[in-house]
């Protein structure tokens, strides 16, 4: 039977008899020296037959496989949902009960306390598990197995830290923050944690009354109520943001943080803040309690100082009152051009209204854009922070009290306006080249403000939201259980870091503090242009061994680098096997090697202790103590005979000098050395190539993660040399690292 014809519905019929005799028929043919038989014309009508019978097994084990796959991915699922983020994000959709319609998102609140959970009493610390298939972790890409207790898709490494930063706090007593765009979202989350710090707070939005009532629901707002101003500012008005700005100067003695967080992602139509503009202007001020219109009274002074004739109105009727700024909301939307939203009543978890638009700003390409969306999102996302650095600096260095204490200036930026990054698409240029522009005016004006004690940073905030339009977000979270792995507390702790770090240090009696400034702040440390962490200019950043770039990682993950990696798997196959017969006959497998902290964070970068004991041990017994080493410098001169010293981490693994080749590849010094081999006439290249055994081996690492000489394992550092390093048989003699490049890369010597 063909593989291209119907299949009949009713199953053939015949005894077992029958299916017997077909069996030995078949496996008088299952041998070498029956194959030529089937070559002869008597057997033309059996061949197409066992054809068909093969192509059929070979169906049945791909569809086992996919069924085998679908079983892996539905467990791995149902293990990533017991995640507090996730479950946390999936039980506010049931409680909206819209199924097909939303994608979960929003902030989890965590109910143990911090102190539970550093002492080990929380039960969110037994929900841990493990998944069947490994996967990358969203910042160091490297693949994990292990779940964290609230992370699905950060390392336990990486969710470790990004857990201790959430819940990190400081008191910020008798300091004063201005934090813009706090409504909603992230900026909401920066306005919570400063108050619950003690800090005033200067917060503005469009709408005062909205960010008022979403405050006023907060559990301990009568804590820090007397601690909250709100402003309604449309930052689509350069003259109104000026204006502010004077207000500020006049009305505060100081401010020390100032926190440029308000931005333009997607146009919404008129409609989508209709019911915004309806309950600005229902609220009479004068029925407020007192407790609010004390909140509220800088903004109604505020508009008494735009508009003299706003005084009649202030004890009116609330039809003709609005705390938010007159006309500022109408007029902007009014020349929008994006089509209106299909339904206004449905509302997601953030309590704004559903956008249920085929299309939004995030998907248009530069020819889409209207001027009036270009025009808003340069004024919100960029201007509006330059002319609040530039103006407010007053308040923060010359009219301040005390001009030497440490402030910020934070501007909220993304990586989407890193002009090296690589997997740039061509959507939503308006928005990129307004972070672009932030953070430009981060790396050209930081050194200028350190000179008064304002550290300028921008801060990338991490992936929270998926913006693409609501239809494709949903068949996008359907199709690969996608949830964006941060959400909003996460981003307001990144914001906040380099304040709360710092002020912690502060608090500690530290006063040698290395603040960021004039960088690009990426996963809590500085993010080069290049895109590989500038690990130097982060805060305790000398107590780890060694840093590999972000670009490498990306480089390891992409298929083009398993490519790469697979072109000598041969001469791979025969270095694994030869360092398993030095250290112990276990089996080496590749998914291992790639996820060597699918473990707790306890054991992190423990890689195979057993193994490197073997090694220890083996090196004991047969390297000589005081065997002398041959060192070069980057010109092939001889330094001196140096005896190796012992390493702090092991009194076993010896640190030496060894060469470093700054400018040459690994590919230029192989071809270098069989040049020099071949050439008769230059002996003594050829003796430097028999004494220079070693390599240079780049190390995983993870922001803030200590690593240890010791915890690295041999089959780890070959599976990070790079694509052509050529590795003789031999033994592992000294690891060590390499002078000039100590926190950078190890050295590895062989002995042949």
């Amino acid at each position: 039977m063909s593989i291209d014809k119907p299949i009949s519905s009713s199953p053939p019929s015949f005894s077992a008899n029958d299916l017997n005799t077909c069996i030995e028929v078949l496996e008088k043919f299952n041998s070498k020296a029956a194959y030529p038989l089937l070559e002869s014309n008597e057997y033309n009508n059996l061949r197409p037959l066992i054809r068909d019978l093969f192509l059929a097994e070979k169906r049945l084990k791909k569809k086992k496989l996919k069924n085998e796959r679908h079983q892996t991915k539905l467990i791995d699922r149902k293990t990533k949902n017991s995640c507090l983020l996730r479950s946390g994000r999936e039980k506010k959709l049931e409680q909206l009960q819209l199924q097909n319609i939303l994608v979960p998102d929003g902030t989890v609140q965590i109910q143990s306390t911090k102190p539970e959970i550093e002492s080990g009493n929380s039960s969110l610390l037994n929900v841990s598990q493990r998944l069947l298939h490994p996967k990358p972790c969203y910042i160091c890409k490297l693949k994990y197995r292990t779940l964290h207790y609230f992370y699905d898709s950060l390392c336990p490494a990486c969710a470790q830290l990004n857990f201790e930063k959430r819940l990190q706090t400081t008191d910020l007593s008798n300091h004063i923050a201005l934090v813009t765009g706090g409504r909603v979202k992230i900026g909401y989350r920066i306005v919570l944690k400063l108050l619950r710090a003690n800090c005033f707070v200067i917060a503005t939005s469009r709408f005062p009354i909205d960010l008022l009532n979403r405050l006023n629901n907060e559990l301990d707002f009568n804590e820090w109520k007397n601690r909250i101003n709100i402003y309604g500012v449309d930052f689509r008005y350069s003259q109104l943001i000026e204006q502010f700005t004077q207000m500020l100067i006049d009305k505060y003695d100081r401010l020390d943080f100032l926190i440029n967080n308000a931005c333009q992602t997607i146009q919404r139509p008129k409609e989508f803040y209709q019911h915004l503009i309806y309950n600005e202007r229902l609220i009479n001020y004068s029925i407020l309690p007192n407790d609010h219109q004390q909140i509220l009274d800088g903004n109604l002074q505020f508009y008494k100082r735009l508009l003299p004739s706003f005084n009649r109105f202030l004890y009116q009727s609330s039809s003709s009152l609005s705390l938010a700024l007159p006309s500022s909301i109408e007029d902007s939307n009014e020349i929008s051009k994006i089509p209106s939203i299909d339904n206004k009543t449905l509302f997601d978890v953030n309590q704004q209204p559903i956008d249920f638009r085929s299309t939004n700003s995030w998907m248009l390409r530069l020819a889409d854009l209207s001027t009036t969306e270009i025009n808003e999102v340069l004024t919100i996302n960029t201007l509006a922070p330059f002319i609040l650095n530039s103006k407010l600096k007053v308040l923060m260095a010359d009219k301040h009290p005390d001009p030497e204490s440490k402030k910020f200036i934070i501007n909220v930026s993304a990586m989407e306006g890193s002009f090296a990054r690589k997997s740039k698409t061509d959507r939503h240029p308006h928005t990129n080249a307004a972070k672009a522009a932030l953070n430009m005016m981060t790396r050209t004006s930081a050194s200028d403000y350190k000179n008064s004690n304002i550290y300028m940073v921008s801060v990338d905030t991490g992936w929270i939201n998926d913006e693409k339009p609501i239809k494709l977000a949903f068949q996008f979270m359907s199709q690969r259980d996608f949830q964006t792995p941060l959400d909003e507390e996460d981003a307001a702790a990144r914001v906040l870091d380099p304040i709360i770090n710092t002020y912690r240090q502060l608090a500690d009696g530290k006063t040698d503090i290395d603040i960021p400034y004039g960088c690009f702040l990426k996963d809590y440390h500085p993010f080069s242009r290049s895109e590989s962490p500038n690990i130097s200019e982060a805060s305790d950043s000398t107590n780890y061994l060694a840093t590999v770039s972000i670009e490498r990682y990306n480089t390891r993950s992409s298929p083009s680098a398993h490519r790469s990696r697979t072109v000598d798997d041969n001469h791979h196959n025969y270095r694994t096997k030869n360092y398993n017969t030095l250290i112990g006959q276990e089996d080496f497998h590749r998914n291992d090697s790639i996820t060597p902290l699918s473990r707790s964070v306890d054991q992190q970068f423990s890689f195979r202790p057993s193994r490197i004991q073997r090694a220890i041990q083996w090196n004991e017994e047969n390297i000589p103590k005081n065997e002398d080493i041959t060192n070069y410098d980057d010109d092939n001169q001889t330094i001196e005979n140096s005896k190796p010293s012992s390493s702090s981490s092991s009194s076993h693994f010896y640190q030496s000098n060894y060469p470093v080749h700054r400018s040459a590849t690994f590919n230029e010094r192989q071809h270098h050395s069989h040049r020099s081999m071949n050439n008769d006439t230059n002996n003594q290249h050829d003796d430097r190539r028999q004494t220079r055994k070693y390599i240079e081996i780049p190390i995983p690492r993870r922001p803030y993660a200590p690593l240890s000489i010791n915890d690295i394992h041999v089959n780890d550092l070959i599976k990070f040399t790079r694509p052509g390093c050529k590795i003789s048989k031999g033994i592992v003699k000294y690891i060590g690292s390499l002078p000039g490049k100590p926190d950078q890369y190890l050295g590895l010597e062989l002995e042949n």
